[in-house]
């Protein structure tokens, strides 16, 4: 191959074939001599029987630019906007870059939206599809993706998610089945947890527009709350609808390592806002195919300070999450408030509570999957018990909010009540009554301003860690190591 040297090489369209890549040949004579004699003869006929068709000459592929429509040029591609419209490419994926540099190649106009800040953001997984390329990317040596969906399945869907139109079939597993049909696509399935990121972002910058300070995100929000256990027999032992279930719900946990809520981060501190998101997390200190239920605390520099992950998983809960450790009792300063959060029934537990009532937490946050049952009595309790604000978070789940790609998705909504969570979400001052009464089937941002003097004086007569308790009697002790099965010394 002749090497170039100090000189910019671009590609432009091949005007022998337009950028084809094929070139039609002329139909020889004695093609066009008998296809004109068997019109004449069908003419005749009063037009009975089958009209001859014309014949078109066969393609053949461009000797200039090897088929490929395009060739080396001097001079970069000169976009035509007299004669192309302007061209919207939304996505630069694989797919989108692709379509935008063919469109650059042959002079038509264009502009290609991302949302994502690099490259590297998007190759976590949020919805890379490699679509159509098996040869292409067999050149690269990439035969298949292991965890991937081969498919023949598209979807067309609305901005906010809904599916509006769909075609084809699709397979789970790896692409080896020699009966695959012939044309695949290989998805990497995290499309649900993309439109849950977009979502959890919209509502941090709307939040800071009302010049917040602090918004809490329910429990398991990111990715979402595993209601299917309940709905499909999930105790079945060895169930393959409950592993492939399960397999998607990892799939769709978050990597904090790999960088999964940096784009949360950013928000935080652009905004100057602080952050409590419940998320599925795929804990690389425990190999990495266990999912955790924890609650993320990020601060208004959008350092994230503390990841707690859940003690025990409630009932069901128990067949799809692992249980944690103590790492994450841990409290943060926030202004004049001390802020810290448990999960769920964690709640209910009165150690855990204690351990961070005695690092002084003066804001307690309970994160919630739903439902007023759980947030009504607890919420007050702990407020009177701590003499702290306690705001609890609880989310929203109807049958039509199941995504549609979820494996074994009629099985799931078949049974499944119209709403599986209310809401409940609701605020208790340190008094123990209501600030904010629970909030039910409601969506949006709960705003209230929480004044810290109220702490200071309902102290006077109760503080739990301070003036009434006797260390000298009953003393916790808090193991606050991060648990990992293997430990290293290299």
């Amino acid at each position: 191959m002749e090497e170039i040297k100090h000189k910019k090489v671009y590609w432009n369209i091949c005007e022998n074939c337009k950028g084809i890549g094929k070139i039609r040949k002329n139909v020889r004579k004695k093609t066009r001599l008998d296809y004109k004699k068997a019109l004449d003869q069908f003419e005749k006929s009063n037009d009975e029987g089958t009209a001859p068709i014309r014949p078109i000459g066969q393609l053949f592929t461009c000797s200039n630019c090897k088929g490929n429509g395009i060739v080396h040029s001097d001079e970069q591609p000169h976009i035509d906007k007299e004669n192309y419209p302007h061209i919207a490419i939304i996505g630069g994926g694989i797919g989108g870059i692709a379509l935008g540099v063919a469109c650059l190649h042959r002079r038509i106009p264009f502009t290609l939206y991302e949302r994502d800040s690099s490259f590297d953001t998007r190759s976590q997984g949020y919805g890379l599809t490699l679509q159509q390329a098996s040869k292409a990317m067999a050149g690269l040596g990439i035969l298949s993706l292991e965890k991937g969906l081969t498919s023949t399945r598209h979807v067309v869907h609305t901005t906010d998610g809904n599916i509006i139109g769909e075609w084809g079939i699709r397979k789970w597993g790896r692409p080896d089945s020699k009966t695959s049909p012939k044309r695949t696509n290989v998805h990497i399935a995290r499309q649900s947890l993309r439109l849950e990121l977009l979502q959890i972002e919209k509502s941090i910058v709307d939040a800071a527009k009302e010049s917040c300070e602090l918004i809490v995100f329910g429990e398991a929000l990111l990715p979402g709350y595993p209601f299917w256990v309940a709905l499909t027999n999930g105790a079945e032992w060895d169930s393959k609808t409950q592993k492939e279930i399960h397999a998607h719900y990892v799939r769709n946990s978050i990597t904090i390592e790999k960088g999964e809520l940096d784009s949360i981060c950013k928000l935080a501190k652009e905004h100057h806002i602080s952050i409590y998101l419940g998320i599925m997390e795929r804990a690389q200190n425990r190999g990495g195919h266990s999912i955790y239920c924890s609650l993320v605390y990020i601060n208004q520099e959008g350092e994230i300070q503390s990841v707690h992950r859940k003690l025990q998983p409630t009932y069901d809960e128990r067949l799809t999450w692992a249980p944690g450790d103590g790492n994450g009792l841990q409290v943060h300063p926030l202004k004049e408030f001390t802020v810290g959060g448990l999960n769920c029934w964690e709640n209910w537990m009165p150690l855990p509570r204690t351990a961070l009532y005695g690092l002084g937490e003066n804001l307690h946050i309970a994160v919630w999957p739903g439902s007023d049952h759980n947030t009504k009595d607890i919420t007050r309790f702990i407020a009177r018990e701590s003499r702290s604000f306690v705001i609890s978070v609880s989310s929203l789940m109807t049958k039509s909010d199941f995504p549609k790609e979820v494996p074994h998705y009629d099985k799931i909504v078949r049974d499944a009540p119209d709403v599986l969570a209310n809401g409940g979400s609701c605020i208790a001052s340190p008094n123990g009554e209501w600030l904010v009464e629970p909030v039910l089937h409601k969506e949006g941002l709960i705003i209230e301003t929480l004044d810290f003097n109220r702490v200071l004086e309902e102290r006077q007569n109760f503080d739990v860690v301070g003036h009434y308790s006797r260390p000298d009697v009953t003393k916790l002790h808090v193991n606050r190591e991060r648990q990992s099965t293997v430990s290293y010394n290299d």
